[in-house]
């Protein structure tokens, strides 16, 4: 029984100590910084423990009496007028064991000193006791000597405090006025035991704006409801130790003022006016704002334009075809090659009704069009299409709209006949086509065709590709590997290719082929072999073109670690071909870089019995050559070069 009596005393005494050391709120590093709290009651219960690093931010001296900062915490509460005692009960101190230090400061300054205990007082229980001046915030501080850290709990007593006054009784400030651009004032005020923080809203929207005063821009006309809670406490945690009711007031915005102008009279040659950045181009009823000074008020300015009517004026049209295609102006002589769309000129007279210069306009258009080409293949067959983009000028008030004709032809017919009269082109077989494009419209009372030609230059083995062949050498040694290229370039519109082989296998990297060259290695026991090549377009095939080879046996088992030389190689004088053979070999067959025989020579014996002498005809052209060598009872093939 004993034993559990024990152990729950330990228990307990684990619990007492943790919760003497939890901290809500935490101390903070500077007396500015700490968090407030509502009521000098709130301290009542209140444990923690002193900061456990380095910190000397309290004052300095910390008490009026002396002592000096090492490690301090702060914490803040509202206080309000009165006697208090506070009791604080130190334990479990570190570091040095001198204990701590406490005090109030009435600002974060260090300019009122309410009450300071400047002696380092280790474990135990200590009571302060004072009188808090006026309702305001104070600032309480725990510093270790030397560095030491306690836990630390807080009791209070005050004498009878009554809760905190915080009513809104008025806010000033226009409650008429116009639109503005200037801020007004607006100044809340009321009965308070301490400085409150406020909560401003417009119309229910939050206004950024935590003092006494504010600043808003009214630039509508209406009714606006401008509110102001006072607070206490933390708006960002949401934390408040009281507030005051919503106070509200209502702002009437009235309309601006209007100014009316005189009415103003334009003249058609004086258009578009441009009044205060406004572009003025018929007729009607105008408005433009302004804010007046001092007050910043709004005042609408309305001027009525009267425009005078052109409709009765001469206008001239036409349409232009090409570059070198103008208007010409009778009356100034003037030559016009581009569109013009309502340009005034003046006839230099003026009217007798309105006093505007009598005249006329010139409105003009020249369509332009890009043709782009391209070809389509179909099952119905290959066509040449046109995608067309029109470059004409868009002129104001110009109403144009085109109609077009189409005409085909073969570029080298001298008189064009019409190939097709639609805007595609089937294609039959390769050639250079041009389209006559017509363009028909009317503009006023003009009607005009302009004809423009387009030729491409497209090719059409698209449609009808070209055969491509394999090329490289002809005579291939069997074991061996040899390389093939094409004989042309590669048309950018191939879809796929296709090389097939007889006699080897292409070992490509990765055993892939590509459309420019293919690596082949021959088969050791055929004599003949065969490359092929075709490729495909979208709309169809090439005719396939192959290279017939001829094989010449290479090294076999036998033969393979017998060493054999020919010198000189290349032969560049002389007519004589030196072999070194660790073997006997019995017979030569010379071939050219076709495959065709040149030569067949007996090999009896070694000349001074270290060499094989070969003749070679002096008739021999120069290039590339091939020696079979019939070496015991198997082949071998070597090559050499002729260059005299």
């Amino acid at each position: 029984m004993s034993k559990i009596v024990f152990f729950l005393a330990l228990l307990s005494q684990a619990i007492a100590t943790i919760a003497q050391v939890k901290c809500d709120p935490p101390a903070a590093d500077s007396a500015s910084g700490a968090s407030v709290l509502c009521d000098i009651r709130s301290l009542n219960g209140f444990c923690c423990k002193n900061t456990d690093y380095s910190n000397p931010s309290g004052c300095s001296p910390l008490c009026p009496a002396g002592g000096g900062p090492h490690n301090t915490g702060w914490w803040a509460f509202v206080g309000r007028k009165g006697e208090f005692t506070i009791q604080c009960t130190f334990s479990n101190c570190s570091v040095n064991g001198t204990g701590v230090q406490f005090g109030i400061w009435g600002d974060p300054y260090c300019s009122e000193s309410i009450v300071c205990n400047p002696a380092c007082n280790g474990p135990g229980t200590y009571t302060m006791k004072g009188i808090l001046p006026q309702t305001k915030v104070y600032y309480f501080f725990v510093d270790g000597c030397s560095g030491d850290v306690c836990d630390f709990c807080l009791s209070t007593q005050v004498s009878g405090l009554d809760s905190l006054n915080l009513e809104i009784k008025e806010i000033k400030g226009l409650r008429t006025q116009c639109p503005s651009n200037c801020p007004r004032k607006y100044t809340v005020s009321g009965i308070y035991d301490l400085d409150p923080s406020y909560i401003w809203e417009l119309d229910g929207n939050f206004i950024p704006f935590t003092d006494s005063i504010v600043f808003i821009d009214l630039f509508q006309s209406g009714i606006y409801e401008l509110c102001a809670t006072a607070y206490i406490g933390n708006i960002d945690k949401g934390e408040f130790c009281t507030k005051s009711a919503k106070y509200c007031i209502q702002i009437e915005v009235k309309p601006p003022e209007e100014h009316l102008g005189k009415d103003r009279q334009l003249c058609p040659l004086n258009l578009p006016f441009y009044w205060h950045n406004l572009p003025i181009l018929s007729s009607g009823v105008y408005r433009r704002t302004f804010f007046s000074r001092p007050d910043c008020c709004q005042i609408d300015s309305v001027v009525y334009f009267n425009v005078v009517d052109d409709s009765d004026w001469p206008v001239y049209y036409d349409i232009l075809c090409d570059s070198l295609e103008f208007f010409l102006d009778t009356i100034t002589q003037e030559r016009h090659y581009n569109c013009l769309a309502k340009v005034r000129k003046s006839f230099g007279v003026k009217s007798s009704s309105d006093e505007c210069d009598s005249t006329y306009s010139i409105k003009l258009i020249k369509p332009e069009y890009a043709i782009r080409f391209f070809m389509e293949c179909r099952d119905s067959g290959n066509f040449l299409g046109t995608q067309m983009t029109n470059k004409t000028q868009k002129c104001t008030d110009i109403e144009f709209i085109p109609g077009f004709r189409y005409k085909w032809f073969d570029s080298k017919d001298p008189l064009r006949k019409s190939l097709s009269d639609s805007s595609y082109l089937k294609v039959d077989s390769p050639g250079e086509y041009c389209l006559e494009l017509t363009v028909f419209g009317k503009l006023g009372p003009i009607q005009k065709s302009c004809e423009f030609t387009y030729c491409e230059n497209l090719d059409e083995r698209y449609f009808y590709p070209y055969r491509l062949c394999p090329i490289g050498s002809k005579v291939a040694i069997a074991g061996q590997t040899s390389v093939y290229v094409l004989d042309n370039l590669i048309p950018n519109y191939l879809n796929s290719f296709h090389w097939s082989v007889q006699g080897g296998r292409i070992v490509n990297s990765a055993g892939q082929t590509t459309s420019e060259f293919v690596k082949i290695i021959w088969d050791p026991d055929v004599t003949e072999g065969k490359i092929c090549y075709h490729y495909l377009t979208q709309c169809a095939s090439s005719d396939t073109c192959c290279l017939n080879l001829t094989i010449l046996t290479g090294s076999t088992d036998q033969t393979s670690h017998i060493s054999i030389s020919l010198f000189p190689n290349p032969i560049m004088e002389g007519s004589s071909l030196l072999i070194k053979s660790e073997s006997n070999m019995s017979e030569i067959v010379i071939r050219n870089g076709n495959g065709a025989m040149m030569k067949v020579d007996k090999l009896v014996g070694k000349n001074n019995g270290s060499f094989y002498r070969v003749d070679i005809p002096e008739h021999l052209p120069n290039g590339l050559y091939f020696a079979q060598i019939k070496c015991e009872n198997a082949f071998t093939t070597k090559k050499f070069v002729v260059m005299r």
